[in-house]
């Protein structure tokens, strides 16, 4: 097991997600239960791709995307 900080990009809630050895992004978002195609990943600053893999201690902001016409 492994251990992200996740940080919302609208809230100031900073959350610990214990995720399975070898987890990406995509198991990310399902342990948090947010649909793939509705969010965006970014370590660093940086967006990173949902089959990117993450490391014990990685800090990953969850910016929620949303579009209208």
């Amino acid at each position: 097991m492994i251990s992200v900080t996740v940080r919302g990009s609208r809230s100031t809630e900073v959350r610990q997600v214990a995720l399975p050895d070898s987890p990406t992004g995509l198991d990310l978002l399902r342990s948090l239960a947010i649909p793939v195609d509705s969010a965006l990943l970014l370590r660093d600053g940086r967006p990173i791709a949902d089959d990117e893999g993450l490391s014990d201690r990685d800090e990953i902001e969850v910016v929620i995307v949303s579009s209208g016409g």
